[in-house]
């Protein structure tokens, strides 16, 4: 019994290898026909007294391995549409390679052909940037370190804040992320509280006592006609008589 099943085994494998067509052909209809090249298709398949009969692929189709195919296949459309452009143009023997417009990279590949892009994040002022997007990465960026700042997007590096103390001035407003320090000129006497106290004090008694030197000029004016009028008339009646 086992060596009928075993008789049989190599029966069949003898059988299949007799009818199994080479890598370089392919069945069709019981025959082992030549398979068309690259570039090419099917126009008419062997018989056992022809071979196979090929044509060249027309403009925006292809083949890239030998086959038996009637048809070659449809070149692939990179869709603008989708932010994608072509990186490798189609021809008869290869199809077209998509790839990512500029300002945008590849989040899914199939093979080395992209298929969805995504735009390139922007580094906002406060951040430098560390590496531009590439077709294939996004943007890289950091915060700007203690004691810089950048005021523009996708600024390459981060300027240190001005030190007013270093130029000989008063640090007004602290810098941050976005802005710089900003400074004012220290008055030349160094005491700018005294300084701002000035204007005001003078003001302020320009007030008071110019009325009270007016007031008291005025009594003093009145004192003296008083002073004068006796005098007047005792100076009138002398001459009388």
């Amino acid at each position: 019994m086992e060596s009928m099943i075993f008789t049989s085994i190599i029966f069949a494998t003898l059988l299949f290898c007799s009818n199994a067509c080479r890598e370089e052909e392919y069945e069709i209809n019981g025959e082992c026909c030549p398979k068309c090249g690259p570039g090419s298709r099917v126009f008419k398949h062997c018989t056992s007294s022809s071979s196979t009969s090929c044509i060249s692929c027309i403009k925006g189709t292809y083949t890239e391995h030998p086959h038996g195919l009637t048809y070659c296949l449809s070149c692939q459309i990179c869709d603008s549409g989708s932010n994608l452009m072509i990186k490798r143009r189609c021809t008869y023997t290869e199809n077209a390679v998509c790839s990512c417009a500029p300002g945008y990279y590849c989040t899914h590949f199939a093979g080395e052909d992209c298929d969805s892009c995504q735009e390139h994040t922007v580094a906002q002022p406060g951040y430098m940037v560390t590496q531009p997007g590439t077709e294939t990465t996004d943007t890289q960026y950091v915060p700007c370190p203690a004691g810089t700042f950048s005021t523009e997007e996708m600024s390459p590096s981060c300027k240190p804040w001005t030190n007013c103390t270093k130029s000989g001035e008063t640090e007004e407003k602290a810098g941050n992320a976005t802005s710089d320090a900003i400074c004012r000129k220290t008055p030349p006497n160094g005491d700018n509280n005294s300084h701002n106290l000035t204007m005001p004090i003078v003001i302020v008694a320009s007030l008071v006592v110019l009325p009270l030197l007016v007031l008291f000029g005025f009594f003093c004016w009145r004192r003296k006609r008083k002073t004068e009028k006796p005098n007047a008339a005792r100076q009138e009646v002398s001459t009388y008589y």
